[in-house]
């Protein structure tokens, strides 16, 4: 029999699954650096290692986020295409979305600071896809949100739109992210109290 496989991090890690394929990434324990795993199932519920490795550039303090595949156009053999990274800053508190076109830098999303790792989301329904972040900003208080609509889009430029913040989400903790029927929904503990 397989042996299970002992993955360690200092915080918490994300998990998403794209096509039937489970991903898993995290902060290394005693390292900036970001790893990825994705694992298929081989038969019930048996899964196996299908990619494993350190996603380049990818430095953090905080655990990453991830959601639906990555915009990058790219297409990976065997594995269904990897999922969109997000992640604050280990020494640059930006908010940053991991690159697997561009080997030499991932993408800062401008005009970010985050006090704690970002959440991201993933709206598959949309006509085009749509990709969404929110974080904490700096000092720690107002739940800042952004979107990317894919190129296509009527009226729609591609990339990222400025950060505006979510009106009365006011958190001293990271947010939490998901779309549900074309909806984001956005989950924060409480700035004052434990509701």
């Amino acid at each position: 029999d397989d042996e299970p496989a002992i993955i360690c991090t200092s915080h918490t890690p994300a998990l998403t699954a794209i096509n039937g394929h489970l991903w898993l990434a995290f902060k290394g324990h005693n390292n900036p650096s970001i790893w990825i795993v994705a694992l298929r199932e081989r038969a019930a519920g048996i899964y196996e290692l299908r990619r494993y490795g350190r996603l380049n550039h990818a430095e953090t303090r905080r655990g990453p986020s991830m959601a639906g595949p990555t915009a990058d156009p790219i297409a990976h053999v065997g594995v269904s295409k990897p999922p969109m990274v997000v992640y604050r800053g280990n020494s640059d508190p930006s908010v940053w979305l991991h690159s697997y076109m561009h080997s030499d830098h991932d993408l800062r999303l401008s005009e970010t600071r985050s006090a704690f790792a970002p959440a991201t989301a993933y709206d598959e329904l949309r006509s085009q896809e749509a990709r969404y972040v929110a974080y904490t900003d700096r000092a720690g208080q107002q739940v800042m949100f952004m979107h990317d609509f894919r190129p296509g889009r009527v009226g729609m430029p591609p990339g990222w739109s400025a950060p505006e913040p979510v009106p009365y989400a006011f958190t001293p903790r990271r947010p939490a992210m998901a779309v549900l029927d074309n909806v984001v929904w956005l989950a924060i503990k409480s700035r004052n109290t434990d509701d």
